[in-house]
């Protein structure tokens, strides 16, 4: 065979070969073209020398074993400087390692950029002919450079996907490839595995849109068609889906085209799917928070226009029921009897408006954490009167209400669980069979001595498929609009937080019972009663209401004396002219604050200053907030029971 026809006929039989096997063809090719015993095919790379590592030997009539080897000391050092290297003879004697090789003829390889990654070369016992011609070498090592240029940037892609794997992987989130014009939907594993199901369940972008929320699917799409024409860079659209556990989960949709056609419609779209099912729940907890907190501002607000005027009705209508019914006793008969009626229902009427100017103010308080001994039968009291109406017309409404130790809990987040669960109860029930219906709330002690609460109504229950997910972020059964799905959640996190749990038992056709189990408190004080005062005392009352005074006056005015004062600066000048067993001042004043008439009074009359009592109306200011947390002074939320002022002054003239 001619050496072209042999060259052309190696050619092609090398471009239907890749890898090893392409290499090992090529070296016994050119053994066959150049009449040579010996051809290698090999590697150049740096290690901590410059050396050699073969892909392929041919060597008479077989292939050894590939190895590597220094390029330093042998002649195939010579082509990191030249482009040909020959010894037409005598290699033996120039390099005696070379195991009898007479003559040695080879060529480098080149990479992409010019340097070089490899070589070709051959030996033979004989010397090399006179008309010996490296051409067929030089061609053939340009097919083998190639592959290797191929076979590294394969192994550098995989590198990089492997890479990219992982850092998806450690993301946590979802990429996808998306072909329009055949439809073809690619991705990691991901994509699928984060809302629980396989490749072939969502295997079209059709899948994705049966299982996206109705509500969420016409934003979902106006921000796709509009990226798809070529209004927007890239498009990223919030949605809900559901996760094959039939939970609605929050999805973060972004994408962007990277391919269009010659009308400028995206034919492929890569991106990102997120779980952002938590961050989504955390933001509507601190909306929440936030609203409560303004209900908050606005309750404080009220009741401290509220209190102080309820305070000294309170007080003078304590100070009618002690002195008028001695009157009555000269008066004619049934004369003072419709008075003291409604003196007794004027008591009550302030008596209701101040729980529910507490209870309101107790359940808008979402900022407060502080935690201390807490009776839940207060406080799911508190939260029945505001549920009550709502409960009224839809059931009857029984308390069994069993002895139980006090929790270490915060009131007002406990609140907010009780209030959550009356409400859910109460909804629970259609109106209008009030007689055939019920909620009862009781309380008790169980056997681990645990405290027990639980809120159980007569409604429609919930559904076993339904039931492993109420307590799951943004999961309602409520029509869109009507509910959140965080409102359980909330008492869950809320519970978790105070140590304690909440469970549902639902059985079919009885209703359903929440069930909420806090630990007991072990080491619960005990108020040690008091003995009356031993002598009369002196009170100094400090408000800019002066009926606050005059009430408190009117009511103690037998046992103790009482002076008022309507500013901070006339009681600095009473407090240092007389003494005074206590000092009762409110906190918000005009001029003169009750913080400052302290101040005062600590640098003026040291003594004094430990028998201030504060009195608000509940507004708080960021300033008097930091002064109490720092600060060991009582503090009384109006309105108050006059008799507790009674209380304080018989415990100071004890002390």
């Amino acid at each position: 065979m001619a050496p072209a026809e042999g060259l052309l006929c190696a050619l092609e039989d090398a471009s239907f070969r890749t890898g090893t096997d392409l290499f090992r063809a090529l070296a016994r090719h050119i053994a066959t073209l150049l009449g040579r015993q010996n051809v290698f095919i090999a590697r150049i790379f740096e290690a901590e020398e410059l050396r050699a590592r073969t892909l392929a030997f041919w060597s008479g009539d077989r292939f050894l074993d590939d190895f590597e080897y220094p390029l330093r000391g042998t002649p195939c050092e010579e082509l990191l400087r030249h482009s040909i290297c020959l010894y037409p003879d005598g290699l033996d004697k120039e390099f005696p390692e070379s195991g009898g090789m007479r003559s040695y003829a080879a060529v480098p390889m080149f990479g992409p950029k010019g340097d070089r990654i490899g070589l070709v070369a051959t030996t033979d016992p004989a010397p090399l002919p006179p008309d010996f011609d490296p051409q067929p070498l030089r061609i053939l090592s340009v097919r083998a450079a190639s592959e290797l240029i191929r076979l590294d940037a394969e192994r550098e892609l995989r590198a990089s996907r492997e890479r990219l794997e992982l850092a998806l992987e450690a993301t946590r989130d979802g990429v996808f490839d998306w072909d329009l014009r055949t439809g073809r939907l690619e991705g990691n594993a991901q994509l699928w595995e984060m809302f629980g199901y396989t490749r072939e369940e969502l295997a079209t972008p059709e899948d994705w849109v049966r299982i996206t929320h109705p509500d969420d699917l016409p934003k979902a799409s106006r921000a796709l068609v509009a990226h798809i024409k070529g209004e927007t860079p890239g498009y990223a659209v919030e949605m809900r889906v559901r996760a094959r556990d039939g939970s609605w989960r929050w999805l973060l949709d972004r994408g962007r085209a990277v391919e269009r056609d010659e009308h400028g419609r995206a034919t492929r779209i890569t991106g990102l799917h997120s779980d952002i099912t938590a961050r989504k729940a955390l933001e509507a907890q601190m909306a929440a928070s936030a609203r409560l907190a303004a209900i908050g501002t606005l309750a404080a607000g009220l009741a401290h226009e509220i209190n102080t005027p309820l305070t000294y009705l309170s007080a003078g209508l304590e100070s009618l029921s002690r002195h008028l019914p001695p009157l009555a006793a000269n008066a004619p008969p049934g004369a003072v009897a419709p008075v003291l009626e409604a003196l007794q229902i004027s008591r009550e009427g302030a008596k209701r408006v101040r729980q529910t100017v507490r209870d309101i103010k107790a359940f808008a308080r979402p900022h407060d954490d502080d935690r201390g001994p807490v009776d839940v039968r207060t406080v799911i009291a508190q939260a029945i009167r505001l549920v009550r109406q709502e409960i009224a017309a839809r059931a009857r409404l029984v308390e069994a209400f069993g002895d139980v130790p006090k929790v270490t809990a915060n009131a007002s987040r406990l609140g907010q669980v009780f209030l959550n669960l009356l409400l859910n109860a109460a909804q629970a029930i259609e109106p209008g069979a009030v007689e055939k219906n019920e909620v009862r709330v009781s309380t008790f002690v169980d056997a681990a001595g645990d405290v027990v609460i639980e809120i159980r109504d007569t409604g429609r229950g919930v559904p076993p498929e339904v039931a492993p997910h109420v307590f799951e972020p943004f999961f309602t059964t409520k029509p869109h609009g009507e509910g959140t799905g965080l409102g359980l959640w909330i008492c869950h996190q809320i519970l978790q937080s105070l140590g304690g749990h909440i469970a549902l038992s639902s059985p079919p056709g009885r209703g359903a019972c929440f069930r909420v189990t806090l630990p007991a408190q072990t080491d619960a004080g005990a108020a040690v009663a008091g003995t009356p005062p031993a002598r009369r005392s002196r009170l100094l009352v400090i408000d800019d209401h002066a009926h606050v005074g005059t009430s408190l006056r009117l009511f103690l005015g037998d046992e103790h004396e009482v002076v008022t004062a309507t500013d901070g600066g006339e009681a600095l000048r009473l407090a240092e002219a007389s003494q005074f067993d206590l000092v009762l001042c409110d906190l918000r004043m005009p001029d003169t604050s009750g913080i400052e008439v302290y101040r005062r009074l600590v640098e003026r009359a040291p003594a004094l200053a430990d028998r201030v009592v504060f009195m608000t109306g509940g507004a708080f200011s960021d300033e008097a907030k930091a002064f109490l947390a720092t600060t060991p002074t009582p503090v009384l939320e109006k309105p108050f029971r006059p008799e507790r002022i009674r209380e304080l002054l018989d415990a100071q003239v004890r002390a």
